[in-house]
């Protein structure tokens, strides 16, 4: 289907190859409507707006108990391997298995997310963008306020800027709570194992177990974590940095707050701002009930067992190897 503007579409499936410029899906192009206990088996390539079931879902177009498993090709933004762009519409019992490969927005499951939710669905296959905005599940959200909940990426993820296991980029009021990722994560700038960059949103109860390499703000969960909150989470893998900020929980934490959460994987920072919970944490930040238990190495005085450099309250925490 090319474009699905007021039909509901269910029980359906489609194999063949699609190529196309905009709004390109293995099963719709564009939907309005919603799509349920459907799937989508083979490769899509396009521009942008691609994915491997629906290249753009809009207006009523929620999707449930579907998924796809070709390999997703984009040339530019919002490529994903379920949906290439989600306009708020809601994303539950899905998943995607195929490879997806783009520019910007970039993600396993949902290239980009304008609003919307993700509830119990996942994404296995390996992620690559040469951009930004690049997540094993999500590439990155925009407007704020998307949910994700219950959800997973398993597949690597390699990128250039805001890059994540789970998320790249994770906006405004957006909530994450009981989600995971596994996968290694390879980038430049901002480069989490489960968020890339975190902007005023809230992490609950969720971790990180791949490895994490990047240049600057890189840490085992959050590179960076801008006026948020990570709480009752943890990241298990190594993060590595060859400049500065580097941390096994998260690489930068700016006027944010972290508490009840942990690291336990080695951190190995070329530069300045290196520690085992955090890089780096700024004044009018707090970290509390945390603690770090993995190595740490780093190359100046700015590297601390459990913070590298502190500008905020640290409270009832510890590093301990």
């Amino acid at each position: 289907v090319g474009r699905n503007w007021a039909g509901t579409i269910s029980f359906s499936s489609a194999s063949g190859t699609v190529a196309g410029l905009s709004n390109v899906g293995g099963l719709v192009g564009q939907s309005a409507d919603s799509i349920t206990d459907s799937n989508a088996s083979g490769s899509v390539s396009g521009t942008e707006k691609v994915g491997g079931l629906v290249g753009y879902a809009l207006g009523n177009a929620d999707i449930s108990n579907s998924h796809a498993i070709g390999a997703v090709t984009g040339g530019g933004s919002y490529v994903g391997g379920l949906v290439g762009y989600n306009s708020g519409q809601i994303i539950s019992n899905s998943y995607a298995s195929g490879v997806v490969t783009g520019l910007n927005y970039v993600g396993g499951l949902a290239g980009m997310s304008n609003n919307g939710s993700f509830d119990s669905s996942y994404a296995t296959g390996n992620v690559m963008g040469s951009g930004d905005r690049i997540g094993g599940l999500i590439g990155g959200t925009a407007g704020g306020g998307v949910t994700v909940i219950n959800s997973s990426a398993t597949g690597d993820v390699t990128g250039s800027t805001m890059v994540g296991g789970l998320i790249g980029f994770l906006g405004f009021n957006s909530i994450i709570i009981s989600n995971h990722a596994s996968g290694a994560v390879n980038g430049q700038y901002d480069v989490g194992g489960l968020i890339g960059k975190n902007w005023k949103a809230t992490i609950t109860d969720s971790y990180a177990s791949g490895d994490v390499n990047g240049f600057w703000y890189v840490g085992g969960l959050v590179g960076s974590n801008n006026y948020g909150t990570v709480d009752a989470s943890y990241a298990i893998g190594s993060a590595s940095g060859t400049i500065n900020f580097v941390g096994g929980l998260v690489g930068y934490n700016l006027k944010s707050h972290i508490a009840n959460s942990y690291a336990s994987g080695a951190v190995l920072g070329g530069g300045d701002h290196v520690g085992g919970l955090a890089g780096a944490s700024s004044i009018n930040s707090v970290i509390e009930n945390s603690y770090a238990t993995g190595g740490v190495t780093g190359s100046s005085l700015s590297t601390g067992g459990l913070v590298g450099t502190n500008g905020g309250l640290i409270s009832s925490s510890y590093w301990d190897t």
